[in-house]
């Protein structure tokens, strides 16, 4: 039972984390005046990329520090 605890936790902290990086990601959009989810709406591939570059970054920063 301890294990699934564990692992509801480790999730949950996972998940914050990821957020957290996501919305310090559209920060440092907005200070640079650039809008990146309109971007990706208007089909800008090179927006596309760049945040699924950052998304799968955060992931294995965030699975390294909590292991």
């Amino acid at each position: 039972m301890s294990g699934i605890l564990s692992t509801i936790e480790y999730w949950a902290i996972g998940i914050a984390l990821f957020a957290i990086g996501y919305y310090a990601m559209v920060l440092l959009c907005k200070l640079a005046k650039i809008d990146l989810n309109k971007a990706i709406d208007d089909h800008n591939s090179a927006a596309g990329i760049a945040m699924g570059g950052f998304i799968i970054a955060i992931g294995i920063i965030i699975s390294g520090a909590i292991q």
